[in-house]
């Protein structure tokens, strides 16, 4: 009996034929369930952008101060983006309720040469 045909009696055997049934059978399962992981983690994915307007408008301010845009430019860039802040702060009008009016500006540097201002003495620390 050469080797084709052993093969060939032995696919013809009934346990053969189930075991390699079944066989094919988990292979394509797991085929079909490591997909569906593949696309769950694709639907997944976070689509929001990696930049917030926040970020954006730091980043526009620094460059404002290293001299890299001109105050023109800077102004046109902030109105741009100006929509955006409001719909992250869910603002229609242009009104800002004052709890947030200082959410989210970005801090001023102090003039060079300006003294920070004292604090004011605790009367009970004199006596």
């Amino acid at each position: 009996m050469s080797g084709t045909e052993r093969w060939t009696a032995l696919l013809a055997d009934k346990t053969t034929d189930f075991v390699l049934t079944c066989m094919i059978l988990v292979v394509a399962l797991l085929a079909a369930a490591y997909l569906i992981r593949l696309v769950d983690r694709w639907r997944r994915q976070d689509d929001s952008p990696s930049c917030t307007p926040h970020d954006q408008l730091a980043d526009l301010r620094r460059w404002l101060d290293e001299g890299l845009i001109e105050p023109e430019e800077y102004a046109k860039l902030r109105e741009k983006l100006e929509g955006q802040l409001r719909a992250s702060m869910g603002m229609k009008g242009r009104e800002v309720p004052p709890e947030q009016l200082g959410q989210f500006l970005v801090p001023e540097e102090a003039p060079k040469g300006a003294t920070p201002a004292s604090p004011p003495e605790n009367p009970a620390s004199k006596a």
